[in-house]
């Protein structure tokens, strides 16, 4: 039961958010650079452990 209940809404959301990307890419193609997610992986905003800014 949970399992058609999980299915049916995932089915539900999928359309609004493949929509909502779309959009969101159009605005900020930036983001969506092949190399955007690199930079954040080895540069990150906040030093781990530590809590400060780099």
């Amino acid at each position: 039961m949970m399992d058609t209940l999980l299915w049916l809404a995932v089915r539900a959301l999928a359309p609004d958010t493949l929509m909502w990307l779309r959009v969101y890419r159009k605005n900020q193609p930036e983001y969506f650079k092949e190399n955007a997610m690199k930079a954040d992986a080895c540069y990150p905003a906040i030093s781990p452990g530590t809590g400060a800014r780099p």
